[in-house]
Order: structure tokens, then sequence, then C-alpha cells
């Protein structure tokens, strides 16, 4: 046990200098080398520490400033909101939604659920219920069309259990947590039924609105963009001027005003596109009192695409393979074992993002050299003999190989998805966007035989050979 005085990671220290990238990259590989473990970080002294998280102390002054923030305000005016809409639910839509529920749609709710999502603090996930409908069936539909007739549910059935996700790497207060509620079966059936009967009036009900908030449109001919609304965060599209600037912060009193539910600055992010100058930037900032001027690194799992994508951006993906190859160092695995875990873990890790991302070249070839050398193996500090090329391992075991994936080749198939999403469904606003601005006059496939339209970075490589 020993201290190197070194760190691994550019998130793994607070100063602001960025470490040599091939100076962590050395040190990484004699960790692996010598077969060492990294024991993290731990503090010698008991003394609460400002860059430790310390959940007793910050649930206690979390919860005093919720009891003075969850209080009734005087200065509310919904009426303010309200009076600028007509009603639109007619008294046949109101009844439709009323009635009595059918044991059918109790029973399709139920079966909608994912089957293995996590479970509530009654500890069953959903799965259960439906492998057993047979028997709790008549349970299930009692407890149900109770609640929608007495509006009173069985004691605990709305208990659920928060779990608090970090959204950084080093989160210290609760806004660095994203809030995960895990509730009871019988509570998702309940409201399932409710999005169920529902959903058929949506349709009825959404209509376009133009108002004074100009749409943005990238390109000409391209459709209007004024807000996108995604998880737990709204994007708020406009043009960089003072008077749009102006409007949006108008929109967002009243709606404060009118509902009291406050926006939250300190969360809000501004992202101006090249062609604004700092002054207007400056501006706008100041009006809409917004300090930060960029997003966060990481959206719902996905690098922040501010910028070239380049390989610093998934250096996460690295790390996460490293620190699992380092865990397995010392463990004596055959080579069946080996597969496994290099087939189920190691190329299942960077899925997620090369879903929607091309990796850069560079970086596929570090996570196949991880791969790579794991395989193989190490002894006494030395890496052992590679008796095969890498290029022959990824070949089906059909034709000799053993089935590993091509992490290139893969991210490149993946990406044909997504070029297939956008030629079956090309009303959908992101494929009218991008005809719009890459292929007006033609389609996404006419875009591989032409070399003088420019094409965006993910679209480049959407399972085409260009």
């Amino acid at each position: 046990m020993g201290d190197f005085n070194e760190t691994m990671w550019q998130f793994e220290h607070f100063s602001r200098t960025q470490r040599n990238e091939s100076q962590m990259q050395a040190f990484r590989d004699v960790l692996q080398d010598c077969e060492l473990h990294d024991l993290g970080f731990q503090v010698e002294n008991n003394q609460p520490s400002q860059k430790c998280l310390h959940y007793e102390i910050l649930w206690e002054r979390e919860l005093d400033s919720a009891q003075e923030m969850f209080a009734a305000d005087p200065t509310l005016n919904p009426e303010s909101v309200s009076r600028l809409f007509q009603a639109k639910v007619t008294a046949e839509m109101n009844d439709l939604f009323c009635a009595d529920f059918k044991d059918e749609e109790i029973a399709q709710a139920l079966f909608q659920i994912g089957p293995l999502k996590a479970p509530g603090p009654d500890g069953f996930p959903a799965r259960f219920y439906q492998r057993n409908w047979g028997i709790i069936k008549e349970d299930i539909i009692s407890a149900v069309s109770k609640f929608f007739q007495t509006g009173c549910m069985p004691e605990g059935v709305n208990n659920t259990a928060i779990v608090l996700i970090p959204k950084i790497e080093q989160p210290m207060e609760l806004k660095d947590f994203r809030p995960i509620s895990l509730c009871n079966v019988l509570y998702k059936v309940v409201s399932k039924c409710l999005v169920n009967r529902l959903r058929p009036m949506l349709d009825e009900l959404e209509k376009v609105q133009q108002g004074s908030l100009t749409p943005l449109s990238i390109c000409r001919n391209a459709p209007g963009i004024s807000h996108l609304l995604f998880a737990d965060d709204t994007l708020l599209f406009f043009k960089a001027n003072q008077a749009q600037a102006a409007m949006v912060k108008d929109v967002l009193n009243t709606y404060a005003q009118g509902t009291g539910q406050l926006i939250n600055l300190a969360k809000c992010s501004i992202l101006c596109d090249d062609a604004s100058s700092l002054e207007i930037t400056k501006v706008i900032k100041q009006i809409l009192q917004i300090e930060k001027s960029n997003f966060e690194d990481k959206y719902l799992g996905f690098p922040t695409p501010e910028g070239r994508m380049n390989k610093g951006r998934f250096q996460s993906l690295q790390s996460k393979i490293w620190k699992r190859l380092i865990q397995w160092g010392e463990n004596f695995l055959s080579s069946g074992g080996k597969e496994v875990l290099v087939k189920a873990i190691i190329q299942a890790i960077p899925v997620y993002v090369m879903g929607l991302f091309k990796l850069p070249d560079s970086m596929c070839d570090d996570l196949t050299k991880l791969t790579r050398n794991f395989w193989w193996g190490s002894e006494n500090g030395r890496r052992k003999t590679h008796w095969r090329a890498w290029e022959c391992l990824t070949k089906p075991k059909c034709c000799g190989g053993l089935g590993f994936r091509d992490y290139r080749l893969f991210n490149q198939a993946l990406l044909a998805c997504q070029a297939w999403r956008l030629l079956e469904f090309p009303d959908s606003l992101c494929a009218r966007v991008l005809k719009a601005k890459y292929f007006p006059n033609g389609s996404l496939i006419d875009t591989t035989s032409s070399s003088n339209v420019s094409r965006p970075g993910g679209l480049s490589s959407m399972g085409w050979s260009y």
C-alpha cells in the first residue's frame, strides 16, 4: 500500500489546470502492468471538509430551506395565466375521461409496465404481478377500482423510495443529484390507467400556437423550433437579440406569477452560436440574469454536443472500461471467462454512446488496445505475446474468429439505425430539420453519392461507405 501522489483522470483533482494526458496514460499503464489497484481517496480526520459530501448535514440543511420554500405566497396571481387560455376540454370529453375503468383497461395498464423496472418499497417488480396475474387479478382490479371510486389508496401503496443519482462526478449539494422515484406497482397501474385514458384526447387538444416569440429556424424551409421538453429539462430557442431575450424573460415571469413555480437561474445555462458577438451574448445574459454560458459535460448519459466532439469528450468511456479491467487484474480467469467479460461488459459499455455519436478513430484504437491487452493478459508486469492479429479475433466463430466486436464497424452499424429512423419516419422533427439543412432537394441516400454536400458529423458514417 502506498501513495504515488498522481492522478489517473482529469476529473480526479480540483485544480483548474489540466494534467498532461500522456503522463496520466503512462501512470495508468504502470498500474495495469503491475496489477495495482486504486484504493480511492480517504479523509484522515473526522472534521467535515468542504470538498467531502456528508449526507446528514446536507439533508438537514436542505430540509430547513424546503420548509421555508414551500409556503403560501400571497403575491401569486393564477388568474393572470388562466385567463389567457380558452377551455379545450368539452363536456363530452370530460364524461369520457371520468367513466368507470373496465377490467381490460386495468389489465392493459399492468402489462404495459416494464417487467424488470426497479421495484418500489414493496420489493416486487411488475414481472411478479404479470406472471401471477391469474392469481392476484381480482385483488388488483378491486384495489384500483376502489381508488377511482373513493379517491383513497390502501395504506402504504403511495410510499415511494427516492434514489439520488449524481449529475456530476463529485456531487456536493442536493442540486447535484437527480431524484428518481421508485413507486409501488399498484401506484404505477393507477397512473398508467389515467395516461391511457387521456392519451386519445391529446391529439385534439394539441395545436400549434403562434405568438410573439418567434420560433428559431436553422435554415430556409426548416420547421421552426421554439422549445423542446425532455426529461426534467426545458430547452428554449430564440434569436440572439435583446427583444427576443426580453420576451423570454416576460414569459418566464408570467409563468412564475401564475403557477408559483420559480425558475432556478442557478441551474440555467445559455449557449449562443459562433456568429453571436460577445457583446450581444453579455447583454442577453444580463437580461435573463443567467451566469453560466455553457452546458454540463453530460446530459442523460451523453456528452453534450458543444463544439467539436474530439477524443477528450469521450474519455469517460475509456475510464469506465479501464476501472473494470483493473478490478479483474488479479483474478485467475480462463479464456472462456475472459471472453464472457469482454463481450458482456467491456464491449457493451460504449454501446449507448455509440448509438448517437461517431467515436474518433483514436478513441476506438484506445478501446481496442485495452480490450486486446486484457484478452492476452500479462505476466510479471510484461504483456504476453499476441499470437493472432486482433482483426482475426473479430471475425465470427464460424470463420475462425472469436466474435469480438470491431469498435469502428459496430459504431457505424449503430449509427445506421439512426439513419434508418430518418428514412422510416421522415415527418419527425429531427428528420425535417436535417433534411432542410443538409439535403433539401433530395433524400438522405442522395448525399452518399454527392461530394458537394456538407454532411453533419453524425450522418457522415451512418452505415454507408463514402
